[in-house]
C-alpha cells in the first residue's frame, strides 16, 4: 500500500522529521501518502476533508509505542474494545455526514478526539 511506506513515525510535532536509527521519516510526507494512497483512492472527494486529513497528526492520538502505526491502512487496537479507525474509514464516515456551512456537529463516542480536528476543517461549526 502506498500509505504504508513511511508509516514508522514516532510522536513528534506534526511537521518535524523524525529519526529512527539511520532513517529519517517525515510525518508530513507520511500524511500526504496516506491521503493520496488511502483517502483519495476511496472516493473521499471532499477537498476540505482531504486538507484536514493532511494536517492531522494521527501519531499524537496514540501511545508512543503505537505511534509508528499511525498512517497504516488498518485499525489500531488500543485495548478495552477501542481502536483508532483506519484513515479511509474515518474519512468516509465524516464525508457521509455531508456537513455544510452553518451545520453544527455533535461528536459522540469519539474516545480519542481524532475526528474533532477533521470536523474543524469542514465549513461547519
Amino acid at each position: 500500500m502506498p500509505g504504508q511506506a513511511l508509516a514508522f513515525c514516532p510522536a513528534v510535532p506534526h511537521n518535524a522529521p523524525a529519526q529512527m536509527g539511520e532513517l529519517m521519516f517525515d510525518t508530513a510526507t507520511a500524511r500526504r501518502m496516506m491521503v493520496d494512497g488511502q483517502i483519495r483512492t476511496a472516493d473521499v472527494t471532499n477537498l476540505d476533508l482531504q486538507e484536514a486529513m493532511l494536517t492531522l497528526p494521527r501519531e499524537h492520538f496514540l501511545p508512543q509505542s503505537l505511534a509508528p502505526l499511525a498512517y497504516l491502512d488498518k485499525d489500531i487496537p488500543l485495548g478495552n474494545g477501542r481502536a483508532l479507525l483506519k484513515p479511509m474509514v474515518l474519512a468516509k464516515l465524516i464525508q457521509a455526514a455531508e456537513v455544510r456551512r452553518g451545520d453544527r456537529v455533535l461528536d459522540v463516542g469519539a474516545g480519542l478526539d481524532i475526528p474533532r480536528p477533521c470536523w474543524r476543517g469542514l465549513p461547519a461549526r
